[in-house]
């Protein structure tokens, strides 16, 4: 027999039978009754009318074993009264923006629980982190830094879901708006003819230097322009590889076919290096694979591999590197395939590498001088059939 009319006090001895261990319940129901009596047993806290339906849901379920147990309620769940009013939600959506006491312009957006994951999927940016995009529990607002998401985005999604918007925002969409009007005066990016490639927004540091390092290639120097922050602009459909890459402001890239690379490799000119994972399965046989898609390619002979298995592996993968002769000199090749990391040599001898390869899923981060030579490198290709993991605030691009 329940000691009180109040569902809250019916509830809260079914919570002490769980808690005795007495009652049994599913693992679901179990931390469904610890959260709801939070609300029952706390003076500031209440019930909305869904979460008590829940509730009911959950006594009904167990009235029988309850009753066995000495708490009778069938009565009370069939016309509950409640101690305390229902808490009512709060479904508005408004946004505005604020700056703070270092001058940092926010986003402040209000909106129901059911729309977070709709934001997070639509808004999320691939420089968001915690700094930037966090929930002020005391104002129950999402807040945002404004120049680290794309602020378009934000923009289309508060309109497309009927959001309150405030002039502060609208004035920060208009600024925006401004920019990207304006902005084939301002972003540096490259344009291409047949004949010849220029930097465009370009000081004259930038231009000095392109000048002193072009081939007069279009393919090399489309190339060197994108590795110096002028990514290509073209009016025209892309129809090379290194059009692709030229024209992404990205600097990660996944290339399902080993022949992409050499194809990129050929058009970039210059050097290439391929890091291996030190735990790739069957490194000889991708080892074969690669060079066998490199003598179709033609850029067999360029390739070097500079690294030697110790013999207790037994893979016999040096004598094949000496018996097809992908040993040698290293200044004689221009694809260097190392094993986990590049050597210190090529540092020491500043040896441009134009591009990157590696079989890793993930970039091969095995020293911090290594680990910013490869995040910082403008073209880093990922090569093979599975997906790569996508790294924070870095994003990967599909050739």
């Amino acid at each position: 027999m329940s000691k009180s009319v109040y569902i809250e006090d019916i509830f809260d001895q079914f919570h002490s039978l769980i808690s005795s261990q007495q009652l049994l319940v599913t693992n679901q129901d179990l931390t469904a009754t610890y959260s709801l009596h939070d609300y029952c047993a706390n003076d500031e806290k209440s019930l909305t009318s869904n979460q008590a339906n829940y509730l009911l849901k959950i006594l009904s379920r167990y009235k029988n074993e309850s009753f066995d147990l000495g708490l009778d309620y069938k009565s009370e769940i069939s016309n509950p009264i409640w101690k305390k009013p229902f808490r009512t939600l709060d479904l508005s959506k408004k946004v505005f923006v604020k700056v703070d006491d270092q001058k940092k312009i926010w986003i402040c957006l209000k909106f129901p629980f059911s729309l977070k994951e709709t934001f997070d999927n639509e808004v999320k940016n691939e420089r968001s982190n915690s700094e930037n995009n966090r929930w002020d529990h005391e104002k129950k607002l999402r807040m945002i830094e404004a120049y680290k998401h794309n602020i378009m985005h934000v923009n289309e999604f508060v309109n497309y879901h009927n959001f309150d918007i405030d002039n502060t925002f609208l004035d920060l969409v208009s600024s925006v708006e401004e920019i990207w009007q304006q902005q084939d005066s301002i972003m540096p990016y490259a344009r291409a003819d047949e004949h010849r490639v220029i930097l465009v927004n370009a000081v004259n540091d930038a231009i000095e230097a392109f000048e002193s390092k072009k081939t007069g290639i279009r393919e090399q120097d489309i190339f060197l322009a994108k590795t110096m922050g002028f990514p290509l602009k073209s009016e025209k459909p892309l129809s090379t590889l290194v059009e692709c890459v030229s024209v992404n402001s990205a600097n990660q890239f996944w290339l399902k076919e080993n022949s992409k690379f050499f194809d990129l490799h050929r058009s970039a000119g210059g050097r290439s290096a391929v890091i291996l994972d030190k735990n790739t399965k069957n490194l000889l046989e991708w080892l074969k694979q690669f060079i066998s898609d490199a003598e179709i390619a033609g850029c067999k002979d360029e390739i070097k591999i500079c690294f030697r298995e110790s013999e207790k592996e037994n893979s016999h993968i040096n004598s094949w590197i000496k018996e097809n002769r992908l040993g040698g000199k290293v200044d004689e090749g221009n694809i260097y395939i190392f094993l986990q990391k590049p050597p210190k040599w090529l540092f020491k001898n500043k040896i441009d590498v134009k591009i990157i390869g590696t079989n890793c899923y993930v970039p091969p981060l095995s020293d911090a001088i290594v680990s910013t030579w490869i995040f910082n490198h403008p073209c880093l290709c990922y090569l093979g059939e599975v997906k790569p993991t996508v790294i924070r605030n870095f994003k990967i691009v599909k050739l």
